[in-house]
C-alpha cells in the first residue's frame, strides 16, 4: 500500500564499540552496524522487523562485510528476542553515552 511501517539506521563502525567493558567481539574485522529500528505501533507483530534485520543482513552481505554489530537496553527483551532468532551472540557490555550501559551482539556473516 505505499506506507512506511518501519525503519532502521545502518552504519560502518561505532566508536563506542572500540573498547567493550565486559566480554569481546567474536572477530576484529570491518563490520555494519544498526543503529536503530522502529516499527508503527499498528504494524506491529506482522513481521515488520523481521524484514528489517533480514534487509540489513542481506545488505552487509552485499558489501562484504563478514560482521554486523547491535546494541540494545538489558531491559529490552523485544529486541534482545528478534536477535537471538538471528542468530546474534551476546557478546558483553559497552557503554555508548555516559552511564548508559548497553549490551552489544554480533553476527558472522
Amino acid at each position: 500500500e505505499n506506507k512506511i511501517a518501519g525503519v532502521c539506521a545502518l552504519t560502518y563502525h561505532e566508536n563506542d564499540y572500540d573498547h567493550l567493558y565486559e566480554g569481546r567481539w567474536i572477530i576484529d574485522l570491518p563490520y555494519m552496524v544498526m543503529h536503530r529500528i522502529a516499527v508503527k505501533k499498528e504494524y506491529l507483530k506482522e513481521g515488520h522487523g523481521k524484514q528489517l534485520f533480514q534487509l540489513f543482513i542481506d545488505v552487509a552481505k552485499s558489501k562484504g562485510y563478514k560482521s554486523i554489530r547491535v546494541d540494545t537496553h538489558e531491559n529490552n527483551t523485544r529486541m534482545r528476542n528478534i536477535l537471538k532468532y538471528f542468530g546474534f551472540v551476546n557478546c558483553g557490555k559497552a557503554i555508548l553515552t555516559p552511564d548508559k550501559d548497553r549490551v552489544v551482539y554480533e553476527k558472522l556473516l
